[in-house]
């Protein structure tokens, strides 16, 4: 289950924004991007509240006084984070230095 909640935390923002900015309609590169870019804001601010809330949890977590929501918010928690830091926040540095270059060289032949 959480697993689940993770990956809903990480494509909701992401296909709510997509939509928004009409991203599909007309697919390119720079746009892709900049997508990824607004739901990096969203998804940043959710990872705060999880680092933020999760030393608050952590007291009845680590004495397994927990019930299923304490449990199911330090694990969600915990990938979130992890999946967001070393994954998630690369990924997005790659695109965005990559699309520099891109336009960089598109503007070098001009």
């Amino acid at each position: 289950m959480a697993a689940i909640l993770t990956f809903l935390l990480f494509a909701i923002p992401l296909a709510r924004i997509a939509i928004k900015e009409k991203t599909f309609k007309e697919i390119n590169f720079p746009k892709i991007v900049m997508t990824i870019n607004l739901a990096l804001i969203v998804q940043v601010l959710i990872g705060l509240v999880f680092a933020v809330t999760m030393p608050l949890i952590d007291k009845s977590y680590s004495t397994n006084q927990s019930n299923s929501f304490t449990d199911l918010w330090m694990d969600s928690g915990i990938y979130y984070l992890v999946i967001g830091a070393f994954f998630y926040l690369p990924a997005v540095l790659i695109l965005n230095i990559s699309n520099w270059i891109k336009r960089r060289q598109k503007n070098a032949k001009r």
